[in-house]
């Protein structure tokens, strides 16, 4: 294994068609690195907003996302028509509106 101790952060693309979800993900066995990483996504939770909807586009169902985190600046682009984009499936995530 050539990283046996990865940690991933995968930031969005913006496109035309909308920002896409960003992503983070770690693999170890190495206790040590596990202790780092839970920091890291800590202070990555602590800096975000969390819940949001995902929205069919077909159909209009909708789906709570409870747990999906999001910045200020993505609430804000979204209230000003930016679609947010999952990192799978076709959906639509809806934020809510800035307070």
């Amino acid at each position: 294994m050539l990283n046996p101790d990865a940690f991933l952060l995968e930031i969005g693309e913006l496109s035309p068609r909308g920002l896409s979800e960003s992503w983070l993900s770690a693999r170890t066995d190495d206790k040590i690195a596990v202790q780092r990483w839970k920091r890291a996504a800590k202070a990555l939770k602590a800096a975000t907003l969390t819940g949001a909807e995902a929205v069919n586009p077909a159909n209009g169902a909708t789906a709570p996302m409870r747990g999906h985190c999001f910045t200020k600046a993505a609430q804000k682009s979204f209230a000003e028509g930016l679609a947010m984009l999952p990192a799978a499936g076709n959906s639509i995530v809806r934020l809510p509106q800035p307070s």
